[in-house]
């Protein structure tokens, strides 16, 4: 009823530290307080980490086939699996490979993938890692880190997009974040392992709201449903996060009870966050996330023939409008497409009041280099 279609439930202990917060104990607390419909919505995350007998891996197998067949009997329709912080002979490649219980009887399984990590080697070790682990036959869903880079974002949705040829029923999900001041203050002081964020991303709430729009709109165009990593504790502050980031009530999305970026083995544990949202962004009118090309060019309309008297007709021109979150020349839709049909005229329109979604000092020097950038091509 407010526009989320399911809740993540993270796994940041072991059963030792705190059994409450158990992956089965967790699932247990939820269906006392939810409907069997509503637990079908619950994605429980099952982290390698904390449910690892170093001694013995057919133990540690036996603890996550468990887990899968007590989550299934809650009405659980998927789970995530990862290997969490740190290296680990049994982690969760080694798991999906040794996995034993038929399909039937446990939820779906989704892995993790980072597409952000800055060296190229690195990456494409994940991207090996990622086809080995869906060569096992066993993996549903892809759960995509958290990061700022939106044309590394792009390269590794074109990927995915080409396993989803071999593998058609493969479900995408990515996270971001709903950026506040203390979630930023949080991430400059204390940087997450493998969670790669620009200086720019964290120069102010302003900049990174729009680069998170930015990766909404990558998500959009390749079918990823987002994961709302932040504390929401009510409907206002919900109503809020889907203002800040363009989200409209009809627009479904999961939602994290904490934030736990989709984390395998190069990843780590994150503190807690955030603060309600601080800064408002204008809502798109049409589809809230959709892609940049589903964003219409401004067009004049075509030349007119000459007339009785044999003027010539007017050289056509297409305007196209350059908005804060797409300022580019590379991979930008809407003017190849203008490009392509004749002269173009590009322009963008700079706010002359301040408001509610004025940009603040950091934002509009960020937005100055960025448009001398592109006059400079």
């Amino acid at each position: 009823s407010v526009g989320a279609r399911g809740i993540n439930v993270p796994n940041k202990a072991t059963v030792a530290q705190n059994p409450e917060l158990a992956p089965a104990a967790a699932l247990h607390s939820l269906a006392a307080a939810l409907s069997t419909t509503e637990m079908k919505g619950v994605c429980p995350h099952y982290s390698l980490k904390f449910n690892n007998d170093a001694r013995d891996p057919a133990s540690t197998l036996r603890r996550f086939e468990a887990f899968c067949e007590e989550a299934a009997s809650l009405h659980v329709r998927e789970i995530l699996l990862v290997s969490g912080s740190g290296s680990r002979s049994f982690d969760s490649l080694a798991c999906l490979k040794a996995l034993t219980l038929p399909a039937e009887r446990r939820p779906a399984i989704g892995v993790a993938f980072n597409p952000f990590f800055p060296d190229r080697a690195a990456r494409m070790r994940e991207r090996a890692r990622l086809r080995q682990k869906l060569n096992t036959g066993a993996v549903s869903a892809i759960w995509l880190q958290i990061g700022s880079d939106v044309l590394l974002l792009r390269e590794a949705l074109a990927f995915l997009a080409e396993l989803r040829g071999v593998h058609p029923a493969l479900r995408l999900y990515g996270s971001v974040f709903l950026p506040s001041r203390k979630l930023l203050a949080q991430l400059k002081f204390r940087p997450w392992n493998g969670v790669f964020l620009s200086a720019e991303y964290l120069s102010s709430v302003e900049v990174a709201s729009t680069i998170t729009c930015r990766v909404l709109d990558a998500y959009a165009t390749h079918g990823v449903e987002p994961l709302l990593e932040s504390a929401v504790r009510s409907r206002a502050e919900w109503r809020a996060a889907r203002e800040q980031l363009g989200l409209s009530p009809d627009i479904p999305a999961a939602l994290s009870t904490a934030e736990d970026p989709a984390a395998d083995a190069t990843e780590a544990t994150e503190p807690g966050l955030s603060e309600p949202p601080l800064s408002k962004r204008p809502r798109r009118q049409s589809n809230p996330i959709a892609p940049v090309d589903a964003e219409p060019a401004a067009a004049v309309s075509p030349a007119t023939s000459a007339g009785a008297s044999g003027a010539a007709a007017p050289t056509a021109c297409s305007l196209v409008w350059f908005r804060t979150f797409d300022i580019r020349l590379a991979d930008h839709a809407p003017l190849r497409a203008a490009a392509s049909a004749g002269p173009v005229c590009p322009c963008f329109v700079w706010p002359a009041r301040r408001g509610t979604w004025s940009l603040g000092g950091a934002a509009q020097a960020w937005l100055r280099e960025a448009l001398r950038s592109l006059a400079g091509g």
